[in-house]
């Protein structure tokens, strides 16, 4: 994981994906899931930061807006 060879950081930002769809996606509890736009704003916060345009990403998730 500390490594930044073009492969590595390509593993590391598919296991944040992968994160993603675990925490929060279909692999999430039903109670835990988000919805789409939401889904959109991590994956796209994931690419960020593994191109370098972020360093890191903090949502503060209402109840009401999980799904």
């Amino acid at each position: 994981m500390l490594c930044q060879c073009p492969e590595a950081v390509e593993y590391q930002k598919e296991k944040a994906l992968k994160n993603v769809s675990v925490l929060f996606i279909e692999d999430a509890a039903p109670e835990k899931r988000i919805g789409k736009g939401i889904v959109g704003i991590l994956r796209a916060a994931v690419g960020e930061i593994y191109s370098g345009g972020l360093a890191k990403v903090t949502l503060n998730l209402r109840a009401f807006e999980r799904r």
